[in-house]
């Protein structure tokens, strides 16, 4: 039982950073890399090069955790001596719980998404590069499936983003009318 719950909790480890990952778009990872300390530099620069490496990664990583996760449950659950429907009503409660745990996860992922990927990216290296031949098998593979399928970025999209830190910043005050006024005619 204590080694299924090690287990999911590495798998939420990864759940939230992949949140964080993929919430963050990819001028504030670049900004990360230049604003943050040393000793988390060479990170954030390795997370803004190889994003799709690390999500890849990360996938692969909360899916492999959760899945032997429920695998060592259930081995302990066979062998616990009582009955059916107890052994139901643990496993609906076991099911739920990780359920929670995954969501619990991805939303501190995505709340406090600089500091979760500033700290996940080193802390999990290891376990990322042990799911690393599998995680480049898979992305190799769904890159072969989705060559064809790729279109050119949508220049409204990038307009948009501007829009809205421009919004952000005049808000906050670190940009004042008139140039907030200059972005947005620039825009126009």
């Amino acid at each position: 039982m204590g080694a299924a719950l090690a287990v999911a909790i590495i798998g939420a480890l990864f759940v939230c950073a992949d949140a964080a990952l993929t919430s963050l778009s990819p001028a504030r990872l670049g900004a990360l890399a230049k604003e943050t300390d040393q000793r988390h530099r060479r990170a954030m620069v390795r997370a803004a090069r190889r994003r799709p490496t690390l999500q890849s990664r990360y996938v692969i990583g909360r899916v492999l955790s959760l899945s032997g996760s429920v695998a060592l449950f259930t081995c302990w659950l066979v062998d616990w001596p009582a009955s059916a429907t107890h052994k139901a009503i643990v496993a609906t409660g076991a099911l739920l719980g990780l359920v929670a745990l995954v969501q619990a996860a991805a939303a501190v992922g995505r709340r406090s998404a600089d500091w979760v990927l500033t700290a996940a990216i080193r802390f999990l290296r290891p376990l990322e590069l042990l799911v690393a031949p599998v995680a480049t098998i898979t992305h190799d593979f769904t890159g072969l499936l989705t060559r064809y399928r790729r279109r050119a970025p949508d220049p409204r999209i990038g307009e948009v983003e501007m829009e809205i830190m421009v919004d952000e910043g005049e808000r906050s005050g670190l940009l004042q009318e008139a140039p907030a006024e200059m972005m947005r005619n620039v825009l126009e």
